[in-house]
């Protein structure tokens, strides 16, 4: 046995015996049979102990890892043969998205990814750093579509675990300009100074000229513009549109320019103009650029910023108080907006996102935003309801924890009561911004005559535009927005990324702002609650100690009209339009052919601006 071994490293290697096989001379080899089996029997403990203790990835995260580390790195023919397979569906065998695979929070445990700054350049021709997906407006829910769109990969999957992010997490999320002096890590999270905390910046721009002037703008007008990291989506007709990075002057004739001196913080997807299927899509490519920034801001693509707007942009964040906090606006005409000479605002009035409609379609659509010059900035940006696409400024982890829906083909309106509604349901606030740090370029006086020229995405919808129904009847189910759907009425692909979250329920939203889902009818008049900062002064007392949101839970408030006679009128009137446009679906079908010719002349005459 093991004790009567010459020594202990005997028996680690083979004995030559004396007795040989069947009688033969002493030239076999025996094996110290003890020794394996306790060498097994190790083997199983471990392996039974781990069943118990280490993460491991379902049957179908199994087949992405990679062999030599845990990271999951799928390359273009391992999704292409999940996507044929019958594996990777949800309970309602409908495709599941290969993010919600491969992030699966009970796959593993919460721990935002390193962060470095700079930001190496996404290198698309790296495996590792890309993926393919399906291209949203070929999707149809069958097996036959082949991912053919390579995209940058997710920095992070959510981090919310459909719960409250914890504060934790969100103070280590975010990056700074100089590293740490001890452990020389530029992933500082709050331990960053203001002045040096970086800035992400997502870019969706379809065909429009004054996309470089944004970008000019942004870089020049910062007073710490080395801090800026821009991903640009540019969807242009690639023969004939140039490129939002090429400046108007060529940089060896003036590389003062902010698109000459900054053009390594400038990451730009180049994607052709017939992909394109609405600012959706777009945008949720440029949120996989996201690499760790502190923040993250996105807005139009013509857009004009103030002096020094990175510094007044982060103290108004600051000064909330509120680590889930979102100032989100839309921006003000250009004109007389901005001195031209200093770069700083003339114009002071805020705009509040405070009411919404509900369609044709029975979907919640952002009313234009109130104007109002009797809320001093003096105040602080200030609680309202609802977010808008056109400017948001937030800590970088909403880009993570709200990731843009690919499955939006030629949804427009829908776009932002969705992130509302799932940013709500996340656990984030709306804030109005107290002062205006950019303006934007509207088909109006002066510039009316440009930015009618710019092309809009609608342009393609007869490539892709069959099955926007489809896709609207998908993403109000998700959110909320039709209760009354059976739940297998609709496709639940993309649900665990882009659906609700669990930190509040929408519920609570649509009883506080007095919305009802199922009669489609809501409370008009919000703006007489929000825009005076009624809302603000009673809300804001319920910001939990530790800076993490509004505790609605504690709220128990319900806006009522104060005007219901008028609100009444207009609730009438919607539902007798809707009666009469059921009546003349049911019989008007003969008129269908004419009705689809005078909805391409209207298509035609459409002279919106640049996003449509």
């Amino acid at each position: 046995d093991f004790h009567s071994m010459a020594s202990p490293r005997q028996s680690f290697r083979t004995r030559r015996s004396g007795a040989g096989v069947a009688g033969g001379g002493g030239g076999s080899f025996t094996v110290d049979t003890p020794l394996i089996i306790r060498l097994a029997v190790l083997v199983i403990a471990l392996w039974a102990l781990s069943l118990f203790v280490l993460p491991f990835p379902n049957h179908e995260t199994q087949r992405l890892v990679r062999r030599r580390g845990v990271g999951l790195r799928p390359n273009k023919e391992r999704i292409s043969r999940r996507m044929q397979s019958t594996e990777g569906r949800d309970g309602n065998g409908n495709r599941m998205d290969p993010m919600t695979i491969r992030y699966s929070p009970a796959t593993f445990p919460l721990v935002a990814p390193k962060a470095t700054w700079p930001v190496r350049r996404v290198d698309l021709r790296d495996e590792y750093q890309y993926e393919y997906i399906i291209h949203p407006g070929d999707y149809d829910g069958g097996d036959d579509t082949e991912p053919k769109m390579k995209v940058p990969r997710f920095w992070s999957r959510p981090l919310h675990n459909n719960t409250l992010m914890s504060r934790g997490l969100a103070s280590f999320i975010g990056t700074c300009t100089t590293p740490d002096a001890a452990s020389r890590s530029h992933a500082r999270g709050s331990a960053c100074p203001l002045e040096e905390r970086t800035i992400f910046v997502a870019l969706a721009s379809y065909r429009d000229y004054q996309c470089r002037d944004t970008l000019e703008s942004m870089f020049i007008r910062a007073r710490h513009p080395e801090r800026i990291r821009v991903a640009l989506v540019d969807q242009r007709d690639l023969e004939m549109d140039p490129s939002c990075v090429f400046p108007r002057i060529p940089c060896i004739r003036d590389p003062n320019q902010a698109l000459c001196k900054f053009a390594d913080q400038i990451e730009l997807y180049d994607m052709d103009r017939h992909l394109a299927i609405g600012p959706s899509f777009a945008r949720h490519i440029a949120y996989r650029y996201y690499r760790g920034e502190y923040y993250a801001m996105q807005m139009d693509a013509q857009t004009i910023f103030v002096l020094d707007w990175d510094v007044d942009v982060i103290n108004q964040h600051q000064s909330t108080g509120n680590e889930m906090a979102v100032l989100s606006h839309t921006p003000q005409d250009i004109i007389d907006s901005v001195d031209p000479k200093t770069g700083k605002a003339l114009e002071r009035k805020r705009t509040i996102m405070c009411e919404t409609h509900y369609l044709r379609e029975n979907y919640l659509e952002n009313d234009l935003s109130n104007l109002k010059d009797d809320v001093s900035s003096e105040r602080g940006p200030i609680l309202q309801p609802f977010w808008s696409a056109a400017f948001s400024f937030a800590r970088g982890h909403f880009v993570v924890n709200v990731p843009y829906d690919q499955y939006m083909t030629f949804l427009f309106s829908e776009e932002e009561i969705s992130m509302a509604l799932r940013g709500f349901s996340v656990g984030y606030d709306f804030y109005s911004p107290a002062r205006n740090i950019c303006f934007h370029t509207y088909a109006n006086g002066e510039n009316e005559k440009d930015r009618k020229k710019v092309p809009l995405f609608w342009e393609n919808e007869k490539r892709y535009g069959d099955d926007v129904d489809h896709f609207r009847t998908r993403i109000k189910a998700m959110i909320g927005l039709s209760p009354e759907k059976n739940v297998h009425a609709w496709n639940h692909v993309g649900k665990e990324l882009y659906g609700l979250g669990g930190a509040r329920q929408v519920s609570k939203f649509f009883s506080i702002y007095g919305i009802d889902p199922m009669e489609k009818i809501h409370e008009h008049h919000l703006c007489d609650f929000v825009d005076d900062g009624t809302m603000h002064e009673t809300f804001a007392k319920h910001l939990r100690s530790n800076g993490m949101g509004i505790d609605y839970e504690s709220i128990q408030y319900q806006f009522k009209d104060s005007r219901p006679v008028e609100a009444s009128q207009r609730n009438g009137n919607r539902k007798m339009k809707e009666l009469v446009r059921v009546e003349e679906q049911q019989g008007g079908q003969k008129d269908a052919s004419s009705a689809a010719e005078e909805k391409d002349k209207g298509q035609d005459q459409n002279t919106g601006d640049g996003t449509g």
